[in-house]
């Protein structure tokens, strides 16, 4: 085997790849111990170099008159190669191996072994030069469009894939153009790469997806390496914080960020300093700062993304009213049906705009109000169609209980607000238990300690009732009459 040829192969390298001579020249010594292996059986190798001109390998074999076969010698044999005069039965001797074991088939399993070791170490080099720059915004140049649709890009002197789960489906980029993107993370394996591309965001692919996508990574060398993204999150938040100063200083925070990619995204932002807004901020003067933003995040410029900055609220109504705009809100409650949805009301013909294309306002909003989960549940948006109905505060409907009350003949305003604090609502709830169970029960309802000081209450409200309803009675009847 010609070690020139393999010298002048570690000075290209050396020059061109940036792997260092020492890392070289063990990959060479590893690659060719593998074809030796492969080439004479599976036993111990050791390479060297001597003095840089010829390569050299050594076997391990065991001294035996009694076993025969790769890895075993005889003594007399052993006894006559130079250093070993000595050597008993059993030892265990290197023995160089001769030149012509080195065949045509260790020759080629040499070639791929050097090739598959020289990807792992350039991968492994590539990690270590990007790790420090994951979630950095990067132009990179289209080189090519695989039948698989992923784009192999040239990012600097490195190349890399952008796979189609990575761009929008939406978007087709011009081979040698030169488009936006977030280094999203290294994969040290192919199933890191899995992980992070086909169990992203918490979503669960289908078995189909995950045969495919196994089958490719399966099929191209270049990978595990760079992860390029432009759907990710990490992608619109790097871009905000290229463009506006104060997202990089953290002055402004971006809190939340909801995204369909190539459709819509809504970022949710709070200020850190109460005399910057934060919305204000990101927008900029005459939009020119969002219009910066949205360039980037849009290769075509046919297809804008639709981009809504929000103010985050740690207020959960008003948080989720900020999260549907730019729909005019009328109203935001909590069901009293449902735990863990939102009741919007909205003007009838401001509805599809709260609404959205294809359910993706509501969608996003709905996103938005993730680390709000209640008990575990995400919240959902219901939009009603009906105008809201008149709320009645606390306070009013307690002085609406009091004013029923103090008509019964007999009761104060203080015994008013006795029978309120034992969970009569209204004249209703006690005529409701006094029809059920009687005088003794109704008497019973009361907490002891409230009436101590009025024991007959419950007969007043009582008789009073009864008064009024005779008296009612009696007046339908002389109306018939």
């Amino acid at each position: 085997m010609a070690t020139d040829d393999i010298l002048s192969v570690i000075n290209t390298l050396e020059t061109s790849r940036g792997i260092s001579r020492s890392e070289l020249l063990t990959l060479v010594k590893n690659a060719y111990a593998t074809a030796m292996r492969k080439s004479i059986g599976n036993i111990p190798i050791r390479v060297e170099f001597e003095n840089l001109k010829r390569i050299v390998a050594e076997k391990q074999v065991y001294v035996s008159d009694t076993s025969f076969g790769t890895g075993f010698m005889k003594l007399a044999d052993a006894r006559q190669i130079p250093g070993n005069e000595n050597v008993q039965e059993g030892d265990a001797i290197w023995v160089r191996v001769p030149i012509d074991a080195v065949n045509r088939q260790a020759v080629q399993i040499f070639r791929q072994e050097i090739q598959r070791l020289l990807r792992d170490t350039e991968k492994a080099t590539i990690a270590e030069r990007f790790r420090s720059r994951v979630g950095e915004i990067v132009p990179v140049i289209v080189k090519q469009l695989t039948r698989s649709k992923d784009y192999i890009c040239n990012i600097e002197d490195t190349e890399a894939i952008l796979f189609k789960e990575d761009y929008p489906a939406s978007d087709t980029y011009a081979t040698e153009g030169v488009i936006y993107v977030c280094i999203a993370g290294i994969n040290e394996t192919e199933e890191e790469l899995k992980q992070n591309i086909l169990y992203r965001n918490g979503k669960k692919p289908d078995a189909k997806k995950i045969e495919a996508f196994e089958k490719k990574i399966s099929q191209t060398q270049n990978i595990p390496g760079i992860r390029l993204t432009r759907t990710d999150d990490c992608f619109v938040k790097a871009i905000f914080a290229s463009e506006i100063a104060e997202i990089k200083d953290g002055s402004v925070e971006i809190v939340k960020i909801a995204r369909i990619p190539g459709r819509r995204t809504k970022v949710a932002v709070r200020s850190n300093n109460p005399q910057i807004d934060p919305i204000g901020t990101c927008i900029g003067s005459h939009g020119s700062r969002i219009k910066n933003v949205m360039s980037k995040i849009n290769y075509d410029n046919k297809q804008f993304e639709k981009i809504d900055i929000i103010e985050w609220d740690s207020d959960l109504l008003k948080y989720a009213e900020n999260a549907l705009s730019p729909a005019s809100i009328q109203s935001v409650k909590v069901s009293e049906d449902s735990y863990n949805t939102l009741i919007v009301h909205v003007d009838p013909s401001k509805r599809t705009p709260a609404i959205g294309r294809d359910g993706d306002n509501i969608e996003l909003a709905a996103r938005l109000l993730a680390d709000f989960q209640f008990v575990g549940q995400r919240w959902k948006i219901t939009i009603e169609k009906d105008a809201p109905k008149p709320v009645r505060t606390f306070e009013e409907d307690r002085a609406n209980a009091i004013k029923q009350f103090t008509a019964i003949p007999g009761i104060s305003e203080d015994d008013a607000k006795i029978l309120l604090s034992n969970g009569f609502s209204s004249i209703d709830t006690i005529t409701t238990i006094a029809n059920r169970e009687g005088l003794e029960g109704f008497i019973n309802a009361f907490i002891p300690g409230s009436i101590e000081d009025d024991p007959e209450l419950p007969i007043r409200v009582w008789n009073g009732i009864m008064t009024s309803e005779e008296a009612d009675t009696e007046a339908d009847t002389t109306e018939g009459e």
